[in-house]
């Protein structure tokens, strides 16, 4: 488990409004590993968010408590995509 940085979470698209979608390329990321979303100036409180497999397949809950994410089981040193719904940073 790791704290991941803006080298392994790169935003790939995000819409507009008070609450927010953005699509995220996730890169060499491992079962537990964490996201805190307000530390990487993204968003200020997560609702929910997804995880959808690159080089493993399916897709995943990803579970979220305040502006921190933690990436569910199946990965080891995987690249994935993660689309989070929130309350962007202003």
């Amino acid at each position: 488990m790791a704290q991941l940085d803006q080298t392994q979470c790169r935003k790939v698209f995000a819409d507009t409004g008070p609450r927010l979608w953005a699509l995220f390329g996730l890169y060499n990321v491992t079962t537990g590993d964490t996201l805190d979303m307000a530390a990487l100036n993204y968003f200020t409180k997560v609702n929910q968010a997804m995880i959808m497999g690159c080089t493993v397949s399916g897709t995943a809950t990803a579970t979220a408590a305040g502006a921190v994410i933690t990436l569910p089981g199946g990965l080891a040193g995987d690249s994935a995509y993660l689309l989070v719904d929130g309350i962007p940073v202003q």
